[in-house]
């Protein structure tokens, strides 16, 4: 026994031999590995600066950045993208909107013209409601200077309403009846001024 209780001894130690040398070769390995990114870590750190001093002399080169905030991040969309998300959101939103107008009230006289007067007229339009289903027309936009333009035609598609509309002409005398009536009024002022 004492034989074969040597032999395990003896391979204990060993395994154990073996595995400290194993613990130190990795250490090895992982320091020289620690020290091997330290220096890749420099060079990359010392590369980034390199790279960030020839961005800073070309951005301001740039046509397409000039007038941009001055900030880290920066988002460039094209201009065929940015139509069409407009094109998009506009016609969903718009198409769905239901316009109502109440209680408007309008008063409108003046004189008919045709190349002579043809009467006056007096016009009193009370819109008590009326609902109108919105739908819009293709988009303009338009890019430049740092900003986009839209023209956004709107067009009522439907509706319905109720208004009360009161309409009064009033016809001119004739030319003969309002001459007479005028020379009446002039007889009238002589004649009361004789009498005194």
């Amino acid at each position: 026994m004492k034989k074969g209780a040597g032999l395990a001894l003896a391979m204990v130690a060993l395994a154990g031999l073996v595995a400290a040398t194993l613990a130190w070769r990795k250490r090895l390995v992982a320091a020289a590995d620690l020290e091997r990114l330290r220096v890749e870590l420099v060079a990359l750190e010392a590369e980034r600066d390199v790279l960030q001093r020839r961005l800073d002399e070309l951005l301001p080169k740039d046509k397409y950045l000039r007038g941009m905030p001055k900030t880290a991040l920066r988002f460039g969309v094209p201009t065929s993208l940015t139509r069409d998300l407009i094109e998009r959101v506009t016609a969903g939103l718009v198409d769905q909107v239901t316009l109502v107008l109440e209680g408007l009230h309008v008063r409108k006289g003046g004189t008919i013209r045709k190349v002579v007067s043809l009467g006056e007229y007096d016009l009193d339009v009370t819109i008590d409601r009326v609902v109108g289903h919105l739908r819009t027309g293709a988009p303009t936009v338009e890019f430049g200077g740092n900003r986009v333009k839209m023209a956004l035609p709107v067009f009522v598609a439907s509706g319905s309403g109720k208004a009360t509309i009161r309409f009064r002409a009033n016809k001119p005398l004739p030319r003969r009846a309002r001459d007479e009536a005028r020379q009446g009024a002039h007889r009238g002022e002589r004649d009361g001024r004789e009498r005194l």
